[in-house]
């Protein structure tokens, strides 16, 4: 039997095996990649955010108590939105910055940016790129249920908000995703 996230991240902080971290790496680089790049819309600095969370974790600095209410995906997700959400307030002027470069050509389009070569599928890279134009609290709950497959509570946890709040953010993240796809005529 394959040992749990918990057991596993639990193990490398009394024994400090690194084969133990190496899978959690494995298993939650990619989907952490692009949870951040949901967020910071940034394909590398997204990179360098899910890294961060990991040095987190490794360090010890943020601790991790296994309940019965909280898995380690969750509160892996939870320092992945905090140290996004850090990134961007940190950097707003950058991001005025972009916006500028948009507009007056320097960026062309999306096929400049590393993310569009990371999706291939067309179908998918259309729902990507809705979800990037949704309001952040409906891109960010339904990409942990539908990519992620998390339940309910534990977006709840990781958003701060009440099972009620996410259940109806998941409603109206479903209806505008349908509208935005719709007018594409998907």
């Amino acid at each position: 039997m394959n040992p749990t996230d918990e057991q596993l991240y639990t193990r490398f902080l009394k024994q400090r095996a690194e084969s133990d971290i190496r899978i959690l790496l494995d298993r939650y680089r990619e989907p952490l990649i692009f949870f951040i790049n949901g967020i910071v819309h940034n394909m590398d600095d997204a990179e360098d955010l899910a890294m961060d969370c990991f040095a987190i974790i490794v360090s010890g600095t943020a601790h991790y108590h296994p309940r019965v209410d909280a898995s380690f995906k969750t509160w892996l997700y939870a320092i992945a939105k905090k140290q996004a959400y850090m990134w961007l307030r940190r950097n707003k002027h950058m991001m005025s910055d972009i916006d500028e470069a948009i507009d007056t050509g320097e960026i062309s389009s999306d096929e400049d940016m590393p993310e569009s070569h990371l999706i291939t599928d067309e179908r998918n890279k259309r729902i990507y790129d809705a979800l990037k134009r949704l309001n952040a609290d409906y891109a960010t709950a339904l990409y942990l249920t539908y990519y992620e497959d998390m339940k309910v509570e534990q977006i709840a946890r990781i958003m701060h908000k009440s099972a009620k709040q996410v259940y109806n953010l998941l409603s109206r993240g479903k209806t505008s995703l349908r509208e935005l796809l719709s007018d594409e005529d998907l």
